[in-house]
């Protein structure tokens, strides 16, 4: 005998049905094609399915792009909001323009398996701890400001570009590739000690030219068992003076030396970093006048309780704050006899 359901069972079945889907939606969200217009990235008209991502969806950026805006840049058209952005095989290299505001949640950005390059000239918001993948020999720039109250990751072997100053908080992991700081004026988020970066694998490198300095008064921790790298440039200012940043940590910092007068301007206290630090001179240059290492103290008075190595020909000139200070170093020793302290 075949059972029959009464219309108030048939009711609640099919609103079941529903809700399952609007839950299922949730908990999956879908990655949206833009394609290849010339449209703002708040029209329909620019993605497949006819509605631009939302914060349940990733902008997916494939090789259906293949000749990007006409006017070279997208705009966003409205402050947008999107879960996170794929970026894989646009046939050219691709420019978020300025104007409105990209909030991206916890997806972040996916550059691993990009063939090019991808410009956000707009300001990005994290709205939640996220990871910014970029592939080997690929470049993401970030030239607008980035701020939010949570902290990000920056992975995969390419480089991180920053030219302004950023005001995102609860602190910064670079686990691989650079992050490039590319003017005067870039951060690595917030600029106070608070806003701690740690050095898991990746580096941090000072592009800007001769005669300017870049300052980080975060305090930097290089945690055992992994490398951090600081690519001086001409010159970096790791915190001003009376700053109470400190680099800790037991693991392997390099500081490269990359100019013919490389200063460095450490104003905090490194004597938490239990580590290897190893100073190195990029340029392999021979003789005294190669390679000369300013070392501008203000609480800085070494490491002590490191193992110091001086790789290659180099001199260092302390420069004192006005008290003076006196610089003590755990273990010191160098792969160069030629090498001065003074």
């Amino acid at each position: 005998m075949k059972s029959k359901m009464t219309l108030n069972q048939i009711r609640c079945w099919t609103v079941s049905i529903a809700t399952s889907l609007s839950f299922a939606g949730s908990l999956f969200a879908a990655d949206i094609t833009k394609l290849d217009t010339s449209d703002n990235l708040d029209q329909g008209a620019a993605w497949s399915g006819g509605f631009p991502p939302t914060l349940a969806d990733r902008a997916l950026f494939d090789s259906t792009v293949a000749l990007g805006p006409a006017a070279g840049s997208y705009l966003l058209g409205l402050d947008t909001n999107w879960l996170g952005i794929v970026f894989t095989s646009p046939g050219t290299n691709i420019v978020i323009g300025a104007g409105n505001t990209l909030l991206l949640g916890a997806q972040g950005i996916d550059m691993s398996s990009a063939t090019t390059n991808l410009t956000l000239q707009c300001p990005v918001f994290v709205g939640a701890t996220q990871v910014w993948n970029v592939a080997s020999g690929r470049a993401l720039i970030a030239s607008g400001a980035i701020a939010g109250t949570n902290g990000f990751i920056k992975s995969g072997a390419g480089v991180l570009g920053l030219g302004v100053a950023n005001t995102w908080t609860n602190g910064t992991v670079i686990s691989n590739g650079v992050v490039s700081l590319d003017a005067t004026t870039a951060t690595l988020g917030v600029n106070a000690i608070g806003h701690t970066l740690t050095l898991a694998g990746g580096a941090i490198s000072n592009n800007w030219g001769t005669g300017n300095q870049v300052t980080h008064n975060n305090s930097i921790v290089v945690p055992a068992g992994t490398t951090g790298t600081i690519k001086m440039g001409n010159r970096i200012r790791l915190a001003s003076n009376g700053n109470a940043a400190s680099i800790s940590g037991g693991g392997t910092l390099n500081i490269v030396c990359s100019s013919t007068v490389t200063r460095t301007d450490i104003g905090s206290q490194a004597g938490p970093f239990t580590g290897t630090v190893n100073f190195v001179n990029e340029l392999g240059f021979v003789g005294q006048t190669g390679l000369r290492l300013f070392i501008n103290a203000g609480a800085f008075s070494g490491f002590s309780n490191a193992t110091v190595n001086l790789d290659g020909n180099q001199a260092w000139n302390y420069n004192c704050n006005s008290g003076g200070n006196t610089f003590t170093y755990g273990t010191l020793q160098g792969t160069n006899a030629s090498a001065q302290l003074g």
